[in-house]
């Protein structure tokens, strides 16, 4: 099995809720891809990157996550996180960025990597809303997290977004709220909104299911990343094996705190 993700990688500035600050390997393409490659897929990534986040290329790489394009576009992408004690959610800033994708960018991936799965997870403005149109997705499994457009495009980001080639969108509270959710959910079949340790709301045809959280989930110290490792283990089972979404969401648990523990440790590149 074989899978893109479209995502550029980033370097993360993380205050725990305790007050330790870390500095951290992200991105989608790492969180995403190091689930995929627990479950045995080749891993490609395509994102715009640059000096700034050369640690996180050198791990990525590593891990057996092969990342074809494109260097060179801005510095990359740094953020700082924040998560405060006693609030579920998480406050994010962008401190740098990288340039845009094309729609020759993708097609020459797709072409190159060949995947079986494709998702496409933005951080925040790498890829322009109108890729999601592209011919070259015509008949491919793909999902798409849609963080970065929430970051990037502003009011009504979503109503840019092309339903014609997206099986599954994924949402965390993190970056909007339930309303948004709803709006995402009468313009694309599968929707999976993730409310931390409040589990998630999973939107098919129009109806919506609450279902839990990972047993567990309420102690992860640091939940970055949890959005792009949970969608890699859902998508696989939705769209590669067949499974209700539901299904898939539930049985995405069993890896996801193992993943997530084990992330922990590999991503962290100092801490003060």
């Amino acid at each position: 099995m074989r899978a893109i993700i479209v995502a550029s990688p980033t370097l993360d500035r993380v205050r725990l809720p305790n007050g330790v600050v870390r500095l951290q390997a992200g991105g989608p393409a790492l969180y995403a891809g190091f689930a995929l490659r627990s479950l045995g897929y080749e891993v490609c990534a395509l994102g715009t990157y640059g000096r700034l986040v050369s640690p996180t290329l050198k791990l990525e790489s590593s891990l057996g996550i092969r990342r074809i394009c494109c260097e060179g576009r801005g510095e990359g992408y740094v953020f700082a996180h924040y998560y405060d004690p006693g609030s579920p959610a998480r406050r994010s800033t962008i401190e740098s960025v990288s340039g845009p994708l094309t729609a020759d960018d993708l097609y020459s991936a797709l072409k190159e990597c060949d995947p079986d799965l494709v998702i496409i997870s933005p951080v925040y403005s790498e890829v322009p809303p109108e890729l999601l149109g592209s011919s070259a997705l015509r008949g491919r499994r793909v999902s798409v997290d849609v963080q970065g457009f929430s970051r990037s495009l502003g009011d009504g980001w979503w109503e840019r977004l092309s339903p014609e080639h997206v099986s599954l969108v994924h949402l965390s509270n993190d970056d909007a709220g339930e309303s948004v959710a709803e709006s995402l959910a009468r313009k694309f079949p599968n929707v999976l909104y993730t409310v931390g340790p409040g589990g998630a709301l999973i939107y098919v045809g129009g109806k919506v299911t609450a279902v839990p959280s990972p047993q567990g989930n309420e102690l992860l110290e640091d939940r970055t990343g949890a959005g792009d490792v949970m969608l890699a283990l859902v998508s696989h089972r939705f769209l590669m094996q067949g499974l209700p979404l539901d299904e898939a969401y539930l049985r995405s648990q069993e890896d996801f705190l193992e993943i997530m523990r084990r992330l922990s440790k590999a991503k962290v590149l100092g801490q003060s």
